[in-house]
């Protein structure tokens, strides 16, 4: 045996045979703890930067395709006859909007990785908080765009909007929400099936044009105030009991 291989053989036993208290342990670590956190806290990103880096981590291609939906429904508005038609389809289109913004904030629960991210240094929490962000201002600046064109042109007036479009494409962000933050229903096909259900039931209802004309203004405003609020509340709701909603019981805990 090697000299230097022997000596740290009886370096290691030397240490394994010293008696050290439970509480020098204990302090040990602790101090150590804090000497982590504290240079951690040094270098930690302003909220802007942290934004920055999570949108830097969705892949692009989800922003390109929403945007090419909205295209291809300013198409059909502008370019169609059927104008009247195409508005009551804008549902569908809604749902397809929302549910492209899924599989950028399913792919760590689909990969496993939720265990992993758990362990850093910003909570899981915060990550999907910044990703919802990003999500929040791409889509703010694409929907814009779309009805200022829209209106612009004289093919869809805001209340058109908000009854053709967003009531549809809320509940739609609600179905999807509402299955990603569930412990029972995790999948992120069984969360598309039941937004394809609501884009039948939708346009069901659409097609008994006397129900639909009987919907009066208040009506419509009243779910329309009641879709965003169960959405906020849906997000809210994940945002507040990820660890107990995404994981039983979390290893790093």
């Amino acid at each position: 045996m090697r000299r230097d291989e022997k000596e740290i053989r009886n370096y290691i036993k030397s240490i394994k045979e010293l008696k050290i208290s439970e509480e020098k342990e204990k302090k040990a670590v602790q101090a150590a703890k804090a000497a982590f956190y504290e240079g951690e806290q040094k270098r930690s990103l302003s909220s802007f930067e942290f934004l920055y880096e999570q949108s830097r981590y969705i892949q692009k291609r989800w922003w390109i395709l929403q945007a090419a939906v909205l295209m291809g429904l300013w198409w059909f508005l502008v370019y169609t006859e059927s104008g009247e038609y195409v508005k009551k389809g804008m549902g569908m289109a809604a749902s397809l909007f929302a549910v492209l913004i899924m599989p950028e904030l399913w792919k760590n629960r689909n990969t496993g990785a939720m265990e992993i991210e758990g362990t850093t240094f910003y909570t899981l929490r915060q990550v999907y908080a910044a990703r919802l962000m990003a999500f929040a201002l791409a889509d703010g600046f694409f929907l814009g765009i779309f009805f200022a064109a829209a209106s612009f042109s004289g093919r869809l007036t805001l209340w058109e909007a908000v009854v053709q479009f967003f009531i549809p494409f809320n509940i739609s962000c609600c179905i999807c929400f509402g299955t990603l933050y569930s412990r029972k229903t995790g999948s992120e096909v069984f969360s598309v099936f039941l937004c394809m259900i609501w884009d039948a039931v939708w346009l069901l209802f659409l097609l008994q044009k006397q129900i639909y004309e009987a919907v009066t203004e208040p009506v419509w405003a009243v779910i329309f105030i009641s879709s965003v609020l169960y959405l906020f509340y849906c997000i809210g709701r994940g945002q507040k009991k990820w660890r107990q909603i995404w994981e039983g019981q979390m290893l790093w805990s």
